[in-house]
């Protein structure tokens, strides 16, 4: 596990300080959902899991090269379970799972839809392909943080556990 302030300041050795929020900013994000919580501890003795420096980078990323909205993050990390994931390995198993569910929806609605085409049902044919696109999105969404996530933890060095950490 890892504070808060050397999560950033390793972050700050990847990407560069110009680019990284004020430590304050940072416990916003964690407040609202953008990044990953405190895993142990409180106040300025919590812990949080080693990755977040790679939560960051990709929340910076999504939002600065990819204009997305930090609250759609939040919104993503929530509906994937992202949230006080304690190791990377149930960090990839919460988006394998989310991908899986996600998939299950699409191919539910699109059997909706084709439904609705022989039932000559316009209304629910237009509801059914609305819900297609928008499972669609999110999973793409999720492509593209999983993308830039696993390219960060891949081209850095790994965050290097304290002795005592417990995953």
């Amino acid at each position: 596990m890892i504070s808060l302030k050397e999560a950033r300041k390793e972050v700050i050795n990847i990407i560069g300080q110009d680019k990284v929020p004020a430590y304050s900013t940072l416990g916003d994000w964690i407040n609202k959902g953008f990044i990953s919580g405190v895993i142990e501890g409180t106040s300025r003795g919590a812990k949080y899991p080693d990755h977040i420096v790679y939560e960051i980078i990709t929340a910076i990323k999504l939002k600065n090269e990819h204009n997305i909205k930090l609250k759609d993050i939040a919104k993503f990390r929530e509906n994937a379970g992202l949230n006080k994931v304690r190791n990377l390995d149930k960090l990839y198993k919460k988006l394998t799972d989310y991908v899986n569910k996600l998939e299950k929806e699409q191919e539910k609605m699109s059997k909706k839809a084709l439904l609705s085409v022989e039932d000559l049902s316009i209304n629910e044919l237009g509801k059914s392909l609305l819900e297609v696109k928008k499972i669609k999105l999110k999973l793409e969404f999720l492509k593209r943080y999983e993308k830039i996530f696993s390219k960060n933890v891949k081209v850095n060095k790994p965050v290097k556990p304290k002795e005592n950490n417990i995953l």
